[in-house]
């Protein structure tokens, strides 16, 4: 009898994980349908603010290269081998649950659906995608974390000899009405410096731009 009813709540619980995995899986497919367009223009004028203000004070005529992670960041600690010693990334599921109760994500200004966007476009593992404007001796590459981390033989430097610093984004939370946008940014450079955070963006005029952050650490 009581092995009965064991096998019996091991059933019910692996269905009803299953159910909210299933659940979890299919809001990221409609969120991801809803906000995919929009995602790419959000991202692009985040990335071009962002790499404008880190190369601004560079000689003219200098060529640098910005490294920009291919993979969607989440608000889950790591380091970088060879750029920082900042945050460790866990990268488990666990670090994703954190962001229901992640208090650095309650911009008082801040939606209701675009955090709960937020939460349903970074459950899942996904990749970014943008088109950001940048001056002519900026060039931006593209890596994934894994392909990046994975190279114990090089440094930083070494791999991206004009590099200045590497930048990894989430997908980015919208509201309904497409006006009004949050993501996680982590910036690293060279040496022992860095820093991440929320990032709130605006829509006004049909163009996105940054209207507030919220660091989470600064090294």
């Amino acid at each position: 009898m009581k092995l009965n009813r064991f096998t019996k709540f091991v059933i019910r619980s692996v269905l009803g994980a299953g159910a909210l995995l299933f659940g979890l899986l299919l809001l990221f497919l409609v969120e991801q349908r809803r906000a995919g367009a929009e995602s790419r223009e959000v991202l692009s004028a985040f990335l071009s603010e962002t790499i404008s203000s880190n190369t601004r004070g560079l000689s003219s005529g200098q060529s640098v290269q910005i490294v920009v992670q291919r993979d969607a960041e989440s608000p889950s600690w790591r380091t970088l081998e060879g750029i920082s010693e900042g945050p460790v990334r866990w990268g488990l599921w666990r670090e994703k649950w954190k962001l229901l109760f992640d208090k650095n994500l309650r911009f008082p200004q801040l939606g209701f659906a675009t955090r709960a966007s937020f939460i349903a476009r970074n459950i899942v593992p996904s990749d970014i995608h943008a088109e950001p404007l940048v001056p002519k001796d900026v060039e931006v590459i593209y890596v994934r974390y894994d392909e990046f981390t994975s190279d114990n033989t090089h440094t930083f430097r070494q791999l991206f000899p004009k590099g200045i610093g590497y930048l990894a984004v989430s997908q980015p939370g919208i509201n309904l009405d497409r006006t009004e946008a949050i993501i996680y940014a982590d910036f690293f450079c060279e040496g022992e410096c860095g820093s991440g955070g929320y990032v709130l963006m605006r829509k006004t005029n049909g163009a996105w731009h940054v209207a507030g952050t919220h660091h989470g650490w600064v090294s």
